[in-house]
């Protein structure tokens, strides 16, 4: 590609990005100004119905909600015949003699279930511009970077086969053929070729991978079948940190797993941030004894790890991951593997940006609505991030069991990501319930419950369009997280009622994570219950609200969750 075409490419890339964050950031305000003025109708109906013992008191509540229905005809058109008719009704009221106080609340129940709806629906529709803007923004990158990709391998495809016709015919026509010559010609063509054959089945089994976790895992594959490779691992880095996204090895037991994480400064990525090219480890003992207090390094040297070779992946100048392969044996550290996994390098860079950049998109765009949702709730601001590392941390040791066969390495990262959804369905509750500072009415419990069912909805609805334009649904584990995450293990919970095994692994999982965090943190109805009174109270609830399984999960990692006790603290 030209070096002005590279330019064009990459300045069109950075119009589009704005773009795309410009028409989200317009739709996600121009949702919150809807929501914020069909809460002041509500919260003008609720003041109303203070004083409504009163005739006077009566008709001045009929008269706002009169007033309320005329602006929701102005603002929801496909709610206006429902609105005019109550408003029917409401005149047929003011003109009797004697107004009855429970028909005073049925008319505002019936006004509430209106400005419920349209603040549902409007929401939705939201939901759906910023994917279909999500989805277009995915088809340009498509076009603007697989498939000059695709036609890059071709060329050089080409290239290669015309250089190899050029050499035979150059010495062919030669009368002596000086031997020696044409032996290194001969080897130096079969390394070619060799190089050419591995490359290409890189790039090719690379470019069918849509995940991280699909592309570390054909890499591995693929790799392994040219090198003498013991572990591959793909790390997030993110603020001086690492966790490990994506792991494979050829040996059963590791201690450095999904979830693992540390901190650049304290492991042995110390001098990350200031290397862009590939790092060589070729002599793990040496290096404990230099770095003794890397957990990171004394692991895989237990493990049997005698070298590693790591990567860098950037975007821009800022490191967003590592790819990270671990050998057993010091000699495959050699030219011949190390120019693979240079190869190897300028691949990834590029196709992990791919596969993280849809899916970030997508994540980060519905964390913020879920952000949106505790803001709303005025739940504490760690709460998302604690809950979703506790989730994973009791996940991950679940990894293997016979009950938990489909928890693989990549649903446990799925967990994590979308735990933070599990509440996104207050959006459609009323303030006046989500916000009340003593316990709700068993009508107002009965509304609160809907968070599920809404929550679920929303979540469907955006796979729907996801299939549609990326062929495969994005949100299947945050959608039983959110509807299910308040099933008991003994039927008695909500919204189905399900009960035991009936209820979706996941939402067993984020159940537990979410009480707990509950229990540990202040709210505005209670005070933090300290650390250890939380994990008895976690224990003793199971069998009856909880799976026992999960339990004895939560109870392994317990390191694990003192450490996210400790670190994520509002």
């Amino acid at each position: 590609m030209k070096k002005t075409s590279l330019k064009r490419c990459i300045t069109t890339m950075l119009i589009l990005t704005i773009v795309a964050i410009g028409i989200i950031a317009f739709f996600l305000i121009k949702s919150e100004v809807y929501t914020a003025k069909m809460r002041s109708l509500e919260q003008t109906i609720d003041k109303n119905l203070l004083s409504i013992k009163s005739r006077k008191g009566k008709e001045k509540a009929l008269t706002g909600m009169e007033k309320t229905l005329r602006k929701i005809e102005g603002m929801v058109p496909r709610y206006r015949i429902k609105a005019s008719n109550i408003r029917s009704e409401i005149a047929n009221l003011l003109k009797e003699k004697q107004i009855d106080t429970k028909d005073v609340r049925v008319m505002a129940s019936k006004v509430r279930k209106i400005i419920l709806h349209s603040a549902i629906g409007y929401s939705r529709s939201i939901t759906i511009i910023v994917l279909i803007t999500l989805g277009g923004f995915a088809i340009l990158l498509y076009y603007l970077i697989l498939l000059p990709q695709q036609a890059l391998v071709k060329g050089v495809s080409r290239l290669a086969r015309l250089a190899k016709n050029l050499q035979i015919a150059d010495y062919l026509s030669k009368k002596e053929l000086p031997f020696s010559e044409l032996d290194t010609l001969i080897n130096s063509h079969n390394h070619l070729l060799e190089n050419a054959k591995v490359h290409t089945a890189l790039l090719e089994s690379a470019v069918k991978a849509d995940t991280p976790e699909e592309l570390t895992e054909e890499l591995f594959k693929e790799l392994k079948k040219h090198i003498n490779i013991s572990r591959i691992s793909f790390a997030s880095v993110h603020e001086n940190r690492f966790v490990i996204r994506a792991t494979f090895r050829d040996y059963e037991e590791s201690n450095i797993d999904i979830g693992f994480s540390g901190r650049l400064s304290q492991e042995i990525l110390t001098n990350i941030g200031a290397e862009k090219e590939i790092i060589i480890i070729d002599d793990m003992s040496e290096y404990v004894k230099k770095f003794p207090n890397s957990k990171y390094a004394n692991t895989l040297l237990k493990e049997g790890m005698s070298a590693l070779v790591l990567f860098p992946i950037y975007k821009g100048e800022n490191c967003i991951g590592l790819l990270i392969f671990g050998f057993a044996r010091k000699e495959d550290i050699n030219e011949r593997n190390l120019k693979h996994l240079q190869f190897t390098s300028y691949l990834t860079n590029v196709l992990y940006q791919k596969a993280t950049l849809i899916e970030s998109l997508l994540v980060n765009t519905i964390f913020g609505f879920a952000r949106l949702v505790e803001q709303k709730d005025k739940e504490t601001a760690m709460h998302l991030q604690r809950m979703a590392h506790y989730s994973r941390a009791i996940a991950t040791k679940l990894i293997g069991h016979p009950e938990f066969t489909i928890l693989t390495p990549l649903v446990v990262q799925q967990v994590f990501e979308q735990a933070p959804l599990h509440d996104i369905g207050k959006v459609g509750i009323p303030e006046s319930i989500l916000l009340k500072p003593t316990q709700l009415t068993r009508e107002e419990f009965e509304i609160m419950k809907q968070h599920t069912i809404i929550g679920y909805n929303i979540l469907q609805e955006i796979d729907n369009k996801i299939v549609e334009s990326y062929g495969k649904p994005f949100f299947e584990v945050g959608k039983r997280i959110a509807r299910h995450h308040h099933e008991r293990w003994d039927g008695t919970g909500y919204p189905d009622g399900l009960k035991g095994k009936e209820i979706p692994p996941c939402a067993r999982i984020v159940a537990v994570a979410d009480v707990f965090d509950a229990l540990t943190t202040k709210r505005t109805y209670k005070e933090a219950f300290n650390y250890d009174y939380s994990v008895n109270t976690i224990v003793k609830a199971s069998g009856t609200q909880f799976d026992p399984n999960v339990i004895e999960a939560f109870m392994k990692a317990q390191n694990e969750i003192r450490n996210i006790y400790n670190e994520f603290r509002d």
